[in-house]
């Protein structure tokens, strides 16, 4: 990425530094480019997805996500829905084996927002 331009990976650090989680490095290092992203079995868990969710709300270039594996329960689920409501440009997200839990009311809200762009959606 261009000097300047953090894709949103100035959102992503504060985010993960307020949760106290480490980043993915891979992202920090060039990734918030990708249009594609895939992060399985990395146990990223809730914190690691409230950060992501910062992520994805300030990048606004990412359009498939693979998450699965991951531990993310209401709270990461929650913080993904309510950024894939607000970011247009996801079209794949795969959520597969992962504990979501009370998360399927953000998801329902994310799937009925009028600019919402996800055309696949994976959660087995």
């Amino acid at each position: 990425f261009r000097r300047g331009e953090d894709r949103g990976v100035d959102a992503y650090l504060r985010a993960c530094a307020e949760m106290r989680t480490a980043p993915i490095s891979m992202l920090v290092r060039g990734a918030g480019d990708c249009e594609d992203l895939a992060f399985p079995h990395r146990g990223l868990g809730d914190r690691g997805c409230v950060g992501l969710g910062a992520f994805l709300m300030a990048n606004g270039g990412v359009r498939t996500l693979d998450l699965e594996d991951n531990g993310i329960g209401r709270e990461g689920g929650e913080a993904l829905f309510g950024a894939a409501r607000e970011a247009a440009t996801l079209e794949a997200l795969c959520l597969a084996a992962n504990p979501l839990g009370g998360a399927m009311a953000a998801l329902a809200g994310a799937l009925s927002a009028p600019r919402q762009g996800l055309a696949r959606l994976s959660l087995e």
